[in-house]
C-alpha cells in the first residue's frame, strides 16, 4: 500500500486584490531628545541662569514692604428692653437707634483721613516730592493734597470680613518701615472707635440725654420751691402757686445746671433744714394750707429727683457699655524686619528656574527643528 506524501497546506488568499500595509508605531527617540539637550546645554543653561539673574536684580531693587493683621469682632446691638421700659415710665417713646457697621468705618475716607492727619503721614507717603531737609514741598504746585493721601493709604489697607463668624480682619502693608506698618493699623482701629462712638446713636444714649434733661428740669423746680418756702415764711408771699411746668422760672435765668449726685444731695439737705424751721402764726388755717402745699409738692420734687439720679446713673453705665463697639480677638504686630512680606524672595526665585528652565529647552527643541528644517529645503534646493 502505497503512502500518500503529506503536502502541507496552501493558504489560499481569497482577496489578492486587497493589499494591507504593515503599520510601523511612531515612537520618541528618547536618546535622540538627549542628543538634542546635550547639543544645546549652554543654550539651555543661560536662558536658565539669565532669568536668575533678573529675578534677583529685582529682588535687589525692589524695596521690602511689611505686612501686619489684626482681628477684630464687632459687637452685636442689643435690644435694650430695660432702658424702653423705664422710658416708658416716664411716659416717652425712644426712637429705635441706627447702627453703624464697624466695616463700613474702617473703610471710609474719614477715619484714613484722620489716620493720616494723627501719624502726619503725606510727607511719608510721597516722599519722593517731599523735602526732608527744608520740610517742605518740592514743588508746591503739585504738592499732593489729602485726597491724593486717602486714596495711597487706600491701596496700603484691605478689609475682609467673615461672613460665617463675622470676624472683621485688617491688613496693613507698608513699604521699609515694619514699625510703621504696626502704628498705621493700630492707629486705624483708634480712630475707628472714636468715630463709632461719636456717630452712633444708641438706645440708652438717647435715654441718658432724656433723663439728664428731666433732672435739670427737677433741680430748677426745687430751687423755685427753696426760693417760694423762704419768702412764704418771711410773710413775702400769702399764696403758694402749684408748679407743674417750668413757666413760673424767668426767661433769663441760667438754664444751664449741673447733674451732679453731691450737688442733688446738698440741695435735699438744704430744703430739709427750710421745712424744719419755726413760723409764726402757724394756727391760722389759710397759713397751714399753704404750708401743707409746699410741703407736699417738695417730697414730690423730692422722690422724683431720687428716682431720676438713679435712672441717669443707669443709663450713664449702658451707655459707657455701649461704647465698647467691638473686640480685639488679634492685636496688630510689628513686623519682623527680616522677614519682609514683599518681595517674596523663594517663591520669586523658584518661578525664575523654573520659567527659565522650561524657556530653555523650548528654545533648544525649537532651533534644532529650524536647523532641520532649512537643512531640508536646502537639499530640495
Amino acid at each position: 500500500m502505497n503512502k500518500r506524501e503529506k503536502k502541507p497546506i496552501q493558504h489560499i488568499d481569497i482577496y489578492p486584490f486587497l493589499y494591507i500595509p504593515e503599520r510601523k508605531e511612531e515612537e520618541i527617540d528618547l536618546y535622540e531628545l538627549w542628543l538634542i539637550l546635550k547639543k544645546r546645554l549652554k543654550l539651555i543653561l543661560g536662558t536658565f541662569i539669565g532669568f536668575l539673574i533678573i529675578a534677583v536684580i529685582y529682588i535687589i531693587i525692589t524695596p521690602p514692604v511689611y505686612k501686619t493683621e489684626a482681628s477684630i469682632y464687632p459687637l452685636l446691638e442689643q435690644e435694650k428692653t430695660s432702658l424702653s421700659a423705664l422710658a416708658g415710665t416716664l411716659g416717652i417713646s425712644l426712637p429705635t437707634s441706627k447702627t453703624i457697621t464697624v466695616e463700613a468705618i474702617l473703610k471710609s475716607n474719614t477715619v484714613k483721613e484722620e489716620v493720616i492727619k494723627k501719624l502726619n503721614l503725606m510727607p511719608v507717603l510721597f516722599s519722593s516730592q517731599w523735602d526732608n531737609r527744608t520740610k517742605t514741598w518740592k514743588d508746591p504746585e503739585k504738592a499732593p493734597t489729602i485726597l491724593d493721601g486717602i486714596k495711597k493709604l487706600d491701596k496700603l489697607i484691605f478689609i475682609s470680613t467673615d461672613k460665617k463668624t463675622g470676624v472683621i480682619t485688617i491688613s496693613v502693608e507698608f513699604p521699609k518701615d515694619p514699625k510703621m506698618t504696626y502704628v498705621i493699623a493700630k492707629t486705624l482701629l483708634e480712630e475707628t472707635n472714636k468715630i463709632l462712638n461719636e456717630k452712633s446713636w444708641s438706645l440708652a444714649k438717647q435715654y441718658r440725654i432724656f433723663v439728664e434733661n428731666q433732672l435739670k428740669d427737677a433741680i430748677k423746680k426745687l430751687k423755685l420751691l427753696e426760693k417760694l418756702y423762704k419768702d412764704f415764711l418771711a410773710g413775702k408771699l400769702k399764696e403758694v402757686p402749684i408748679i407743674i411746668d417750668l413757666s413760673l422760672l424767668k426767661s433769663n435765668e441760667n438754664t444751664t445746671l449741673s447733674v451732679n449726685p453731691k450737688k442733688i444731695q446738698e440741695l435735699k439737705k438744704e430744703l430739709n433744714q427750710i421745712k424744719t424751721l419755726t413760723v409764726q402764726n402757724q394756727n391760722l388755717p389759710n397759713y397751714q394750707f399753704n404750708l401743707q402745699k409746699l410741703q407736699m409738692q417738695m417730697d414730690f420734687m423730692i422722690n422724683l429727683l431720687n428716682y431720676l439720679a438713679q435712672q441717669y446713673e443707669a443709663a450713664k453705665a449702658q451707655e459707657i457699655k455701649e461704647n465698647i463697639t467691638f473686640q480685639v480677638i488679634d492685636p496688630p504686630y510689628i513686623p519682623d524686619k527680616r522677614e519682609p512680606y514683599k518681595p517674596k524672595k523663594a517663591l520669586i526665585l523658584a518661578v525664575a528656574g523654573v520659567s527659565g528652565l522650561f524657556l530653555g529647552i523650548f528654545l533648544a527643541f525649537f532651533r534644532e527643528w529650524l536647523e532641520n528644517a532649512r537643512r531640508q529645503r536646502g537639499e530640495q534646493v
